[in-house]
């Protein structure tokens, strides 16, 4: 996961960063693999991490992204004379 937000991108016209593609196809497939064990106790353990990494690591780096993204400026309506 920490790769995937090392190497994050902005496609043009995408509403996602690549980061959130990764890391929600790293989670589903980790997620399956502990599902497909069977294991009833694997696969609340791990899904209880995944919740925790997305709650935790991916919110963090989608503030820190959002609060270091350029924002555009808003025009300035002129003056009433008066």
């Amino acid at each position: 996961m920490g790769k995937a937000i090392r190497i994050n991108e902005w496609a043009g016209g995408a509403l996602t960063t690549s980061m959130v593609d990764d890391v929600f196809f790293i989670l589903q497939k980790v997620g399956r693999r502990a599902l497909a064990t069977s294991s009833a106790q694997c696969a609340c353990a791990v899904l209880g991490q995944l919740n925790t990494l997305l709650a935790s690591n991916l919110r963090a780096a989608l503030d820190a992204q959002w609060k270091a993204r350029p924002r555009p400026r808003a025009a300035r309506r002129p003056r009433a004379k008066g």
